[in-house]
């Protein structure tokens, strides 16, 4: 049973609204004004709220702000005696479901409120499939993650090109493949490629294609991937491998969405999201000359970083749980759990492997594991986790100094938000200054904006 909220200063209409919408069998409730409403909607649920514009104090229209921004997913329906062009343009640019004038159509009305029900409908499972899509591919509660995987949410629908960065092993492609799952384009091709694996010589032809007696070998005509992304998303894997020549031809179909393969004059026009990956400071290349900042700039619309697993330690547990469940589907074995100092060890260990490492461990240790929990002599950790291995007694400072800055500025900036003028004021050190530590450390104050989805630093 759908729940309705209806909203008017005239009580004759709420009843009107109340004793119609009943009969369709909703359940209805009442509001004189648009406080009332607000304080109800603190207790109750609402599918849908149907809400006249002119009200004493708060009106229809900033009601329904009010509500997309704190229930974004509750359909209005606006109505009122004195419908304008421009009242009506400004309701559905503010997120209204419909918008209609008294005296009411009541047949209307009903069938509004049908469509707004299933429009309901759909948007929640939208959000369940991408709940469990995210659950299922990316694995971990820390706030870090949740940053991240809300950005994922938040930029897969759209068209936009997106740049994931992080160290090997954090799970690009994971967070790639979610994106084209979660996208209007998950029914086309997902097509992936690992730009550092293939030689510079092939690159080119794996990217674009080639003609037949281009070069020897070329025995017939060849689809590029790009082409073969066609609908769909193409994935480039370690972006920053890509020589300048192929840098140049990639920003053109950036640029243009054309691509015009070897030994052909033809241009082909394709529709294609690009979605690309690198584990290397790109800033930094384009400093060096080994990475064009056009391409930079082209690749950086929505750039996503993924955390290291030292620093969202709190999800190991679940990490290994996710792993002991697969594998033992996988090895057909039945592992309960690890015991205690098993991980323990895991949580003191570094991990420069990142998630990628723990799976292999974990693995292994379920091969030789004999009974139902995985033991400490499983795991084979390569650099013992509670002493670490330095040169010289000012290395060993330097590097654990180095530790409590990066923590520091980090705690700091999830305590603020990302705000850089707090995090200086509290730590004490000039604004300049601070910026320097945070590019030291790459800590970039968009990934701790707690709202922070499209006005990400370019």
């Amino acid at each position: 049973m759908s729940r309705i909220l209806t909203v008017d200063d005239e009580v004759k209409m709420t009843r009107l609204l109340e004793i119609n919408l009943k009969n369709e069998g909703h359940q209805v409730d009442k509001a004189t004004s648009a406080r009332e409403a607000l304080q109800m909607m603190e207790e109750t649920i609402y599918d849908i709220v149907i809400t006249d514009l002119k009200m004493p104090g708060m009106d229809g229209m900033g009601l329904l702000k009010k509500i997309k921004d704190i229930y974004p997913y509750t359909q209005v329906i606006v109505i009122t005696a004195f419908g304008t062009v421009e009242s009506a343009v400004e309701a559905m640019k503010s997120g209204a479901f419909h918008y209609l004038t008294k005296p009411l159509n009541l047949e209307e009305l009903k069938e509004v409120v049908k469509k707004a029900l299933h429009m309901k409908n759909l948007e929640e499972e939208n959000i369940t499939l991408k709940e469990k899509i995210l659950q299922g591919e990316i694995v971990g509660e820390s706030n870090s993650l949740k940053r991240a995987m809300q950005l994922v949410k938040k930029v897969s629908p759209q068209n936009t090109t997106i740049l994931i960065w992080g160290e090997t092993g954090t799970g690009k492609e994971l967070v790639a493949r979610a994106v084209h799952k979660l996208s209007p384009r998950r029914n086309g091709p997902y097509i992936v490629v690992n730009c550092a694996a293939i030689p510079e010589n092939l690159l080119e032809s794996e990217l674009f294609g080639h003609k037949k007696g281009t070069f020897t070998g070329a025995l017939q005509d060849k689809k590029g991937k790009i082409e073969l992304a066609e609908h769909g998303t193409l994935f480039l894997d370690e972006i920053g491998s890509l020589s300048l020549s192929l840098q140049s031809k990639l920003l053109r179909f950036l640029e243009t969405k054309e691509i015009e393969p070897l030994g052909s004059n033809r241009v082909i026009k394709v529709d294609v999201r690009v979605v690309a990956a690198t584990n290397q400071d790109l800033k930094q290349s384009v400093q060096e000359g080994t990475f064009r900042e056009d391409l930079y700039f082209r690749l950086h619309v929505f750039p996503i970083h993924l955390p290291p697993l030292r620093e969202r330690k709190e999800d190991i547990p679940l990490l290994i749980n996710h792993f002991i469940k697969v594998y033992s589907q996988k090895l057909n074995k039945k592992v309960a759990g690890i015991e205690p100092d098993a991980l323990q060890l895991l949580m003191q260990y570094n991990w420069p492997g990142n998630v990628r490492e723990l799976e292999n461990l974990v693995e292994r240790a379920m091969v030789l594991c004999e009974g139902k929990m995985l033991k400490k002599e499983y795991f084979h950790i390569p650099i013992p986790a509670h002493l670490p291995s330095f040169s010289s007694y000012q290395e060993g400072k330097n590097k654990i100094l180095e530790e409590f800055e990066k923590n520091y500025f980090a705690s700091l900036l999830e305590k603020f938000g990302g705000n850089v003028s707090k995090t200086a004021q509290e730590a004490g050190i000039d604004r300049k200054n601070l910026y320097l530590k945070l590019k030291k450390y790459r800590l970039y104050p968009e990934n701790f904006r707690r709202r922070n989805t499209t006005n990400v630093e370019k």
